[in-house]
């Protein structure tokens, strides 16, 4: 099976690098990394390119023009470049377990999607990793200042009988991973979410409305998620009942996916 790891960016060459860096030190590297970039400048480019050096698998950088928070039209373009058959899919300000690909692989299965989770990084940990090289500590477990750290209890094999009894309980875009030929089926994510929120929870409903279930990865594919203020949620309202009204309707192609985008 030959996988894609798609990778969102944004203006933070830092942690991208960091990123790259865990991806490239996988136990099972992905065949090729997209690196989705919603339009960084300059600094962001120069990380791509010297980790492009580095690598032992190809790393594609898929760009446009910035012009506010277009996160589904990025991952569309670089949906339509992988060429593998499954996708991973990541932000580029988390840093991997070893065996984060290895896990999403090993339980990929036929007809469902996969959530994965994150340990949420503190600020001043962040900024010490990310600015002053500090590791990543082995203590997290046992730090009260990280979010979601019972995710780290050394009980993986718990998942081979949650993964796919688990109810669904909502996306988490930073660390999934779908058939590509389940997102041809729903036309992608839908660029008329624009702004932070909801364009992942459209996309994961609209592939369940065609039969595609949900599988949570609880102890597995597990990830650090590095500490940023919140981003500008002006838009989740209006997001929220866009949704709201595809539900409602029951639609399951997007309206401006992966058919629209016209060839470069």
């Amino acid at each position: 099976m030959k996988t894609s790891l798609l990778v969102s960016t944004y203006n933070r060459p830092s942690a991208l690098k960091l990123c790259l860096q865990s991806i490239l030190a996988q136990s099972h590297l992905p065949d090729e990394i997209l690196v989705a970039d919603d339009g960084s400048g300059a600094p962001t480019r120069s990380v791509v390119v010297a980790m492009q050096q580095k690598s032992r698998v190809p790393i594609l950088h898929i760009w446009h023009e910035d012009d506010g928070f277009r996160l589904a039209a990025i991952r569309n373009k670089a949906l339509l470049k992988a060429t593998g058959e499954y996708i991973i899919q990541m932000d580029g300000d988390m840093l991997l377990h070893r065996h984060f690909i290895r896990d999403h692989v090993r339980f990929a299965c036929q007809g469902y999607w996969l959530k994965g989770n994150r340990v949420m990084l503190p600020e001043k940990l962040t900024h010490t990793i990310e600015h002053e090289g500090a590791r990543l500590p082995g203590n997290l477990l046992f730090r009260s200042d990280v979010g979601k750290r019972k995710l780290l209890l050394p009980l993986d094999f718990l998942n081979r009988t949650l993964t796919y009894r688990m109810p669904y309980k909502g996306v988490q875009g930073g660390n999934m991973s779908y058939w590509k030929a389940d997102a041809e089926k729903v036309n992608g994510f839908d660029e008329a979410f624009e702004g932070w929120g909801k364009e992942d929870d459209d996309f994961v409903q609209r592939l369940m409305r065609t039969g595609v279930r949900p599988a949570q990865l609880v102890f597995a594919a597990r990830s650090f998620h590095l500490y940023h203020p919140d981003a500008d949620r002006s838009k989740v309202a209006i997001n929220t009942r866009l949704l709201e009204k595809r539900n409602e309707a029951g639609v399951i192609e997007a309206s401006k996916g992966l058919k629209e985008i016209e060839p470069d």
